[in-house]
C-alpha cells in the first residue's frame, strides 16, 4: 500500500464528508455487503489481519492499522477493533470489520470500503454509496464486504458520521 492508497482513502473521507453536508448519503447496495461469519467457522485463514497495537492518535481516530479512516466527529466514540481480509474459494477478497461503540449511547454511522488492485489502485466499480450502521452502547459488532471483482487484493473503509 502506497502513496495512491493513502490519497485514496483521503479521497474517500473527503467525498464522505461532502456527502454528510449534502445530506444526500444513498442506500446500501444489498449485493455487496454480506452477513457476519462466524469466526470460529471460517473455512479460510486470513490474508491480513490488524496488528493490535495501541492506539496512534496522531491519525484522525487515533488507528494504527492503515486501512481505516473514522471521521474526527467519531474519534472517541467508535473503535475499530479488528480488521480481516480473507480470500474465498471463488477468488474474491471479503474484509471483515469488528467495529465497538464506547459510549453509551446508541451510535450511528456510515462506512464505505473502497477496493484497491495489487499495484495500489483504486478499483471502480460505479458503486460509490456509503453504507448505515448502527451500534447500540457499548456494542461490538462486525460487518463484512465482498469486493466485487477477484482482481482486489486490498482495501480501504471510511467511516464517517450518518446523515439525518
Amino acid at each position: 500500500m502506497g502513496q495512491s492508497y493513502k490519497k485514496s482513502i483521503q479521497d474517500a473521507l473527503v467525498a464522505g464528508l461532502a456527502i454528510l453536508m449534502a445530506g444526500c448519503a444513498g442506500p446500501a447496495q444489498p449485493a455487496t455487503t454480506e452477513t457476519p461469519a462466524n469466526p470460529a467457522t471460517t473455512q479460510t485463514p486470513p490474508i491480513q489481519s490488524s496488528p493490535q497495537r495501541p492506539p496512534n492518535n496522531s491519525q484522525p481516530g487515533g488507528n494504527a492499522d492503515k486501512r481505516y479512516v473514522i471521521a474526527r466527529e467519531l474519534a472517541g466514540l467508535l473503535r475499530v477493533s479488528d480488521v480481516r481480509l480473507t480470500r474465498g474459494p471463488d477468488g474474491y477478497l471479503k474484509v471483515q470489520v469488528n467495529l465497538q461503540n464506547l459510549t453509551e449511547a446508541p451510535q450511528q454511522f456510515s462506512y464505505r470500503v473502497d477496493w484497491f488492485n495489487e499495484y495500489g489502485d483504486r478499483l471502480h466499480f460505479g458503486t460509490e454509496d456509503f453504507t448505515s450502521w448502527m451500534l447500540l452502547p457499548r456494542e461490538t459488532s462486525t460487518f463484512a464486504v465482498t469486493a466485487p471483482s477477484p482482481t482486489a487484493s486490498d482495501c480501504g473503509i471510511a467511516i464517517v458520521p450518518l446523515v439525518k
